[in-house]
């Protein structure tokens, strides 16, 4: 179940990175809003692949 949501996270993230690419006319708040969305997705990734001990804390 956590692998399904986490695959879907990701794929949510790739698509995100894919419109900000396309898009380049964004204004300023659509960028940090797009960014914003990224580093919640990515520290929910890097979470849960730290709690499986794939990534040791230093």
């Amino acid at each position: 179940m956590k692998e399904d949501v986490l695959r879907e996270v990701a794929k949510i993230a790739n698509d995100l990175a894919k419109i900000a690419k396309k898009k380049k006319g964004l204004n300023t708040e659509e960028k940090i809003q797009l960014t914003v969305a990224l580093n919640i997705i990515n520290g929910i990734i890097a979470k849960n692949i730290q709690k499986r001990g794939e990534i040791k804390k230093e």
